[in-house]
């Protein structure tokens, strides 16, 4: 399948995000150009604002100069890898989340993931509906955070509690 009808594949599905009022703004570090390059067309094509980076060190330079709504990071890149990629994000930025993209063994990167700071992992070889789902998801997630957060603070409802990040699952 091209990037062309993959994008086709978008705007058809009605996924594609057009007339959207303020762009979400997008950060992609993968070292593998081929990857970095489709990541980033279909996120433009579903309405995103995009900045690549080839190396988790190259990403984190990025990530300072410029502020992100997310961040999507390959697990194994030169000079910096995923995990410590989103670490650093997170230190800076802790309510920026932070995707893994893997081709990893699953079983490992989730043994690893409860003590990571990712909030959602997506495992390769996937399927652009997945991607769009975990995107989406995660955005949905955050939101529902800043609402649950912006409740809490305004009705100070006593024992309410915003869920936690992270499981063992990987999902937010």
């Amino acid at each position: 399948m091209t990037v062309e009808s993959i994008k086709r594949c978008i705007q058809e599905s009605g996924l594609a995000t057009t007339g959207r009022t303020t762009s979400r703004r997008i950060l992609v570090a993968d070292d593998d150009v081929n990857i970095l390059s489709l990541v980033s067309d279909v996120l433009a094509t579903m309405g995103f604002e995009v900045a690549t980076a080839k190396n988790g060190l190259e990403a984190l330079s990025v990530f300072i100069d410029s502020a992100f709504d997310l961040v999507l990071t390959d697990l194994t890149m030169p000079l910096m890898d995923g995990w410590d990629l989103a670490s650093s994000i997170k230190e800076r930025s802790p309510s920026t989340p932070v995707i893994l993209v893997t081709g990893s063994d699953r079983e490992t990167v989730l043994e690893n993931i409860e003590s990571a700071s990712i909030d959602s992992v997506l495992f390769k070889p996937f399927s652009v509906e997945d991607f769009q789902t975990t995107v989406n998801g995660v955005f949905a997630a955050t939101q529902t955070r800043v609402t649950m957060d912006k409740n809490r603070l305004s009705h100070a409802t006593v024992g309410f509690r915003v869920p936690q990040r992270g499981s063992r699952n990987g999902r937010s």
